[in-house]
């Protein structure tokens, strides 16, 4: 599973990082590459980032 971690940079982002890691592939995105303060960047930015969706 591909896990979307957002606010890497932050304190809590980067505390979730290495937990998430044993749940799946984790990738790691800060503001300069999802920033979701620009929702109509948001689409583009997750196709690029390509998390997988989840099951539940």
């Amino acid at each position: 599973m591909r896990i979307l971690l957002t606010g890497v940079s932050g304190q809590v982002g980067g505390a979730l990082q290495a937990p998430l890691c044993a749940l799946g592939s984790v990738v790691s995105a800060d503001r300069s590459q999802l920033d979701l303060a620009q929702p109509d960047m948001i689409a583009t930015a997750l196709d690029r980032l390509a998390p997988e969706p989840s099951n539940r």
